[in-house]
């Protein structure tokens, strides 16, 4: 058996995919906005898992998109909130219990639009 942390895909992408998307609803999106999604789901001990590949700063979303300014502004956002923390995946492993067991037959993505 292996643990594994599983990321939240639609908030994940709505910055490495959306972010300058400006046909998307929420665009432009700001890091309160993006802080306030995130204290919808969390708190109560769960652990929200956030997993972007480093692409995506840069070479998705372009310097002028304004993303290394949400970047810079979210963990200020995101730390307003005392049931918001940031941990590494080590320690994440080692302070939050196994929930539940996924069966996987087939090849699996983070990414694309067959995860």
């Amino acid at each position: 058996m292996t643990n594994l942390l599983l990321k939240n895909y639609k908030l994940s992408d709505d910055v490495a995919f959306r972010f300058s998307d400006k046909n998307w609803v929420d665009h432009p999106l700001y890091a309160e906005k993006y802080a306030q999604w995130v204290n919808q789901i969390n708190g109560g001990g769960e652990l929200l898992n956030l997993f972007m590949d480093y692409e995506t700063f840069g070479e998705h979303q372009w310097e002028d998109t304004g993303i290394f300014d949400f970047m810079q502004q979210l963990p200020g956002e995101l730390l307003k909130n005392p049931d918001n923390n940031f941990v590494t995946v080590s320690e994440a492993a080692r302070r939050y219990p196994i929930r539940d067991t996924v069966d996987v037959h087939n090849f699996t993505s983070w990414a694309d639009m067959e995860r």
